[in-house]
């Protein structure tokens, strides 16, 4: 399976090409969205026969929980502005990132 992502920098150029659309996030979410975050699209469909709408969980600051997003997009914009991810290099990284976490054990601290 493959998951669809963005980073803040392509999701903010996907909020741009939005504009107009049916579909967009609010001003408010420009405010909080967290500028390091990872963003994934949960659905994806086409619609209008011109254009994707696909709902965005979407990373904001200082929350654990994300929220969700409905956006329309051009096809091209979302290619340009996404990348398609296979989920076992997702699950690989999460992994990876969840051990860099683990503090070192102190040895002194052990008894």
């Amino acid at each position: 399976m493959r998951i669809r992502l963005a980073n803040t920098k392509q999701f903010l150029a996907l909020e741009k090409d939005s504009r107009g659309r049916n579909q967009g996030p609010s001003k408010k979410l420009l405010k909080i969205i967290d500028p390091s975050g990872i963003h994934v699209v949960e659905f994806l469909m086409i619609h209008n026969d011109c254009e994707c709408r696909c709902r965005w969980v979407v990373k904001v600051k200082d929350q654990k929980l994300p929220i969700t997003v409905t956006m329309d997009n051009s096809f091209e914009a979302l290619d340009q502005n996404s990348s398609l991810v296979d989920n076992e290099d997702i699950k690989e990284a999460i992994e990876r990132e969840a051990l860099e976490e683990i503090p070192a054990l102190d040895p002194c601290r052990l008894n």
